[in-house]
Parts: structure tokens; sequence; C-alpha cells
């Protein structure tokens, strides 16, 4: 579809929303796109004055693009897609396009899942990209370091493991 089409389709889903948004991720995902289409609907998203990350995975991007790095997708963060179920970061064992750690903003782990009465996607979302604070890549490190005290079965706890088990704890 034409950036012209696309947009008027999200205007239409956020309805009387569409004003207050500020972020609009471009899905990459449908077989047969080529650059110019995306590349288009990247520069009309951010002439209306949004923020545009690009949402995509691993599969797709390598698989049926090619892995392509076009220059100026440097300027879009990363939403990644990694289907495990798990809430962790897994982009730096999948790394693909030219994005780097410090690119990605958030990583859908679980698709359509029934919670609470509700059909939501599952996704981990670094908020200081919404609020301009730190880069995905140093809370993936904060997520290594060892918590002083807490050690299980004789190794070291991080704190990326407590919050795995809390986050499955208020999930379930």
């Amino acid at each position: 579809y034409s950036a012209r089409i696309c947009i008027q389709e999200a205007r239409r889903n956020a309805g009387r929303e569409w004003d207050n948004l500020e972020v609009m991720a471009v899905d990459v995902e449908i077989d047969g796109l080529t650059e110019a289409p995306i590349y288009e609907l990247c520069a009309n998203l951010i002439a209306l004055g949004l923020t545009v990350p690009i949402y995509s995975a691993q599969w797709f991007w390598m698989g049926k693009l090619g892995n392509p790095q076009w220059p100026w997708l440097r300027e879009h963060k990363l939403w990644n897609a990694y289907y495990d179920a798990d809430p962790d970061l897994d982009f730096t064992r999948v790394p693909y396009g030219p994005w780097t750690m410090a690119d990605l903003i958030g990583e859908q782990f679980k698709g359509t899942t029934h919670v609470a009465g509700v059909d939501i996607d599952l996704d981990i979302f670094d908020l200081d990209y919404f609020t301009g604070g730190e880069d995905m890549g140093k809370l993936a490190d904060h997520l290594k370091e060892p918590v002083p005290g807490y050690v299980v079965d004789g190794k070291p706890l991080t704190l990326g493991k407590i919050l795995e088990q809390l986050w499955w704890g208020i999930a379930v």
C-alpha cells in the first residue's frame, strides 16, 4: 500500500487518539516489500512530527529482505519480534540490519495471548526511549549484573533473573 493509504488507515484506527501520538512504528513483515515503500512511509510519518521506529523480526529481515543495511535505517530504532515466550532481550543472539543493542526499544516475546479477558501481544519496552533516558543496551548490561547478597545454587543472582521471576509471577 502507498504511504498515504497506510497513514489514512492508521488515523482511522487511532481515532481521536491520533493527535496524541508521538511514536508510530512501521511494521516491516510483508512479503514483497522493498526499500522504497518502507522509506516513503517512514519519511511521511516523520513529516507529520512522529518518531518512527521499525518493527520487524530477524527471520523476516534476513530471510525475506536479505538483511538490508540501508543507511537511512540508522535514523530509526528497532522494535524486535522474537517469540520465545521469555521477557528477555534476545537481539544480541540474533542481530540483523544495521542496528545494535543500543538501537533496540523493545521486544515482542509472545504473540496474541489471552490475559484478563483481553487478547494482547506481550512485549518488553525500554520506557526511557519514550522519555529520553538510557538506551536498551545499557539496560541489558544492568540486567546481567549480580545483585549483592543474593546467591542461588552457589551462583550470584542477576537483576534480570529477579525481574523475570517477578514478571511471570505477575503475568500468571
